[in-house]
């Protein structure tokens, strides 16, 4: 599985892999920044769940 992951990820074009590296993931990590703020538990959720409908989408 893992490997299947990475290899559909290498597929992507260079920018899209540059992109999902530099900005889309730390983007969604940051948000376990704000689980102990009031409401970032929730920010966190939606963060998650947004992604989550987006791969449903695919």
């Amino acid at each position: 599985m893992i490997r299947e992951i990475w290899s559909s990820f290498r597929a992507l074009p260079a920018l899209v892999q540059i992109w999902v590296a530099f900005i889309l993931a730390p983007v969604n990590m940051a948000t376990i920044l704000f689980i102990n703020q009031p409401g970032g538990l929730l920010v966190a959720a939606l963060a998650n769940l947004e992604h989550s409908a987006k791969n449903l989408n695919r």
